[in-house]
């Protein structure tokens, strides 16, 4: 059985934009099984590619645009940040918790965390306590308002990822939970 064979073919073409002439005005490159292209064990011939093309460019931007659309949904109808709605579902799926546990398993900064966590503790949504293992840390805890709290942006939140998932092909989906998986795994191997 022969490998599959990757080229670089123009994408990222607006809607105004179709066929071939206008993905290469476009003047961008992608992966696209297809025509032959130089492929190694360390992956496709990136020689060419502009940082636009990076696969890391466009997660980010991805992860950019998600997060400025959530952003607004959540200021807009529940009046919390970004950084406060994380924080807060820590709290609902892992509470009590410390700024360090947080921090851990979002990767967010600590002093974000901080912040975030004494904003809900103002709103009474959590509750804030010393941590008995380290006088120097506390512990937050989610309260009855900061559960209700979640439970409204949550329903939001699932009805958000199933729009989002169904921009994808049915046999699409899998693929890209995969995918997404896997490179989380590769990079986080690296740190």
């Amino acid at each position: 059985m022969g490998k599959t064979s990757y080229k670089t073919k123009p994408s990222y073409t607006p809607a105004s934009r179709t066929g071939e002439a206008g993905r290469a005005r476009a003047g961008r490159h992608v992966l696209d099984p297809g025509r032959p292209a130089r492929v190694g064990r360390a992956g496709p011939d990136t020689s060419a590619w502009e940082i636009k093309d990076f696969l890391t460019f466009r997660i980010n931007l991805l992860y950019r645009l998600l997060d400025r659309q959530f952003k607004k949904m959540l200021a807009r109808n529940y009046h919390l940040s970004l950084a406060e709605w994380r924080v807060l579902g820590q709290l609902a799926t892992n509470s009590p918790t410390t700024v360090r546990e947080i921090a851990a398993i979002t990767y967010m900064a600590k002093s974000q965390i901080s912040r975030a966590a004494a904003s809900l503790v103002r709103s009474g949504y959590a509750l804030r306590s010393k941590d008995a293992a380290d006088e120097r840390s506390a512990v937050f805890a989610i309260t009855k308002e900061g559960q209700k709290k979640y439970q409204s942006v949550i329903r939001m939140s699932r009805e958000r990822q199933q729009r989002l998932i169904a921009q994808l092909e049915p046999h699409e989906r899998p693929v890209v939970f995969r995918a997404v998986e896997r490179l989380i795994e590769y990079v986080r191997r690296s740190l």
